[in-house]
């Protein structure tokens, strides 16, 4: 049926379905209005309470580390740091340590001292191999929405490397300023933060994320970013130091 829009001075676009009904919801034809129905409205009250019971949750469990994580790293696990030439000044300073019950080499993500998350590699147990593992890597906490900067902050004009993985985060922050986004998704969260901490912003993911770079660098740029991203046949962690430091001084 047909009504006039509560909103604009239409007498006749405002559109009515399922009338009488919990379904009920209406759509103006003019303005653009569009009323919900109470079940619409209903179902997203609950899933909101659900979202803020959920991190009510979280907030009352604090977050801890895997189970069995000690310093004394497996072998397996520092030859796998060493094929990245991570040295063990990198490894004590990151306080890089190993869960011998998941076989997972655990990198805590700390902020003002605090356990805010981990990221963990995931290393193969007795009788699998490297191709039975899937993920390779297991996140705890908000990572996609923490700001965790590894290397040398010189005020706001420093630029930021936005890189994808921890590893890579620690090899690149020798030379600067490194921030892993533990993955390729750049949340709005933190390209808003980004806008207050530095006037650029250069992108480096693996060059399988080509595309996604090309498009969070468009998406800084809209918020007043210098941007620019590199590309590289090898991830970042499997440079050099001199080559990190030529394709950043670019």
């Amino acid at each position: 049926m047909k009504s006039s829009c509560p909103v604009c001075p239409s007498s006749d676009a405002f559109h009515i379905y399922d009338y009488g009904k919990a379904t009920e919801h209406g759509h103006c034809f003019s303005c653009g209005y569009h009323k919900f129905s109470e079940a619409t409205q209903h179902l997203e009250e609950l899933t909101k309470a659900n979202e803020r019971h959920m991190k009510d949750i979280a907030a009352t469990v604090p977050l801890t580390l895997p189970v069995g994580s000690e310093k004394r790293i497996d072998v397996k696990a520092l030859q796998w740091l060493d094929k990245y030439d991570i040295i063990r000044d990198e490894i004590i300073a990151n306080d890089i340590r190993w869960s011998d019950p998941y076989h997972w080499l655990v990198f805590p993500i700390k902020q003002n001292g605090q356990l805010v998350g981990t990221i963990s590699r995931v290393f193969p147990k007795l009788g699998q191999t490297p191709e039975d593992i899937k993920p390779k890597w297991i996140g705890k906490g908000p990572l996609g929405n923490i700001n965790y900067f590894v290397g040398t902050s010189i005020g706001k004009k420093s630029n930021i490397v936005l890189v994808e993985d921890i590893v890579s985060a620690i090899k690149v922050g020798r030379q600067t300023r490194a921030m892993p986004l533990f993955g390729s998704h750049l949340s709005p969260k933190r390209l808003m933060w980004l806008h207050g901490a530095t006037d650029k912003v250069v992108f480096w993911l693996d060059r399988d994320k080509w595309h996604e770079s090309i498009k969070f660098a468009k998406s800084c740029a809209l918020v007043g970013l210098v941007t620019q991203v590199l590309y590289t046949d090898k991830d970042p962690k499997e440079c050099t130091n001199e080559e990190i430091f030529n394709l950043i001084s670019l």
